[in-house]
């Protein structure tokens, strides 16, 4: 059985994702940000919203890491 692991971080995900990224030298880094899909016209967001990483993903030689963000 795999287990991965979702990990939440109250807005310095990117600093994160850059920390592990290279303190565990990953094979490959997805983020996905809420600026990349539509919006809601009845409620917009803010260019630093926009900017926030909603997903992300890691991957080592061994194991994924996995980056939430709940609002």
């Amino acid at each position: 059985m795999k287990a991965i692991p979702y990990l939440q971080f109250g807005g310095n995900t990117e600093e994160a994702l850059t920390f592990y990224d290279q303190a565990l030298q990953a094979t490959n880094v997805k983020k996905v940000k809420f600026g990349a899909y539509g919006e809601d016209p009845n409620a917009p967001l803010s260019e630093e919203e926009k900017n926030m990483i909603m997903e992300s993903c890691i991957k080592f030689s061994l194991f994924i890491l996995k980056f939430k963000l709940f609002k």
